[in-house]
Parts: structure tokens; C-alpha cells; sequence
């Protein structure tokens, strides 16, 4: 409670001496360097030991290692499923294939006849996603997270 009323009273007095205008700003300054840059890697089809910084003999990725010398690094990562598709929306927004409902790597439901052809070539596939996309709107996502703490310093530019 102590930090809070010196924060209230530091911008009573910015208030008083200084306008409106210029405390938002001060404000927002203050904000922006308050956010952490982040970094998110993805990769596929490699195991936790392909890279140098995870102890791989004979694969080099200086700039990885780098990167992750001077950083945060998250070394027990696990997905929910093998397929890229669901364990992806997983690490998007934070709930389990079954909640997110991307349960494979192409929403193929019983009853389409794909005649021999790729499904994604097919009229019917992307209605077949409207209920997964609908939910997505109501999940709370990663970039939707950022996207709110980006919000207070773009409003005032």
C-alpha cells in the first residue's frame, strides 16, 4: 500500500505543475519500459536437444545461444498433442485440444468425401472451421494478452 499512495501522490504533483497532456505522457513513457520484450521461437520437427545452448554435439546456432544466454529460457516445454496444428492453438491460448476444439492438423469431419482429393482443396472445409474459429473469439489468447498491454501506450499516440 505504501508504493501506491507515493505513485497517487507523484501525479497529484505532476498534475499540478505540469499539464494533462504531458502526465499521460510521462505515464505512457513509464509504461513502455515497464513491458518486457518478448521472443517467442517455435520450431518443428526437432528434438529439445537440436540446438548448441540445449547441448547438442555436433549443431551450431550461435545466434540461439546467444539469444538464450541473455534471456529467459523455458527448457520443459510439453505439448498436449503430437500434431501441430492443436498443440499450437494450445501454446495460443493456453487450454487443451478439447477446449480449443483443433483437434487435428486439418478439421476433416465424418461424412466428408474428399473423392481422392486433398482436403483443403475442398468447398466444404472451411465451413467445417466456422465453430472452431467462433470459439477462438471467445478464448482469451496470447496475442490478445499483448495486445492489452499494448493498448494504454497506443491510445495516447
Amino acid at each position: 500500500m505504501k508504493n501506491l499512495s507515493l505513485v497517487v501522490l507523484t501525479l497529484g504533483i505532476a498534475t499540478y505543475f505540469t499539464s494533462c497532456k504531458e502526465v499521460k505522457q510521462e505515464i505512457a513513457e513509464k509504461q513502455k519500459e515497464a513491458l518486457p520484450n518478448i521472443v517467442f521461437i517455435i520450431s518443428d520437427d526437432q528434438a529439445w536437444t537440436d540446438y548448441g545452448f540445449m547441448g547438442h554435439e555436433h549443431i551450431e546456432t550461435p545466434n540461439l545461444d546467444k539469444l538464450a544466454n541473455e534471456s529467459l529460457t523455458f527448457s520443459r516445454g510439453y505439448v498436449p498433442t503430437s500434431l501441430c496444428a492443436p498443440s499450437l492453438a494450445s501454446m495460443i491460448t493456453g487450454v487443451y485440444p478439447r477446449n480449443h476444439m483443433v483437434l487435428g492438423n486439418d478439421r476433416v469431419l465424418p461424412g466428408d468425401d474428399k473423392k481422392g482429393k486433398p482436403a483443403w482443396t475442398l468447398p466444404w472445409r472451411a465451413s467445417n472451421y466456422v465453430p472452431v474459429v467462433e470459439n477462438f473469439k471467445k478464448l482469451n489468447t496470447l496475442p490478445k494478452m499483448l495486445k492489452k498491454k499494448r493498448l494504454p501506450l497506443l491510445s495516447n499516440r
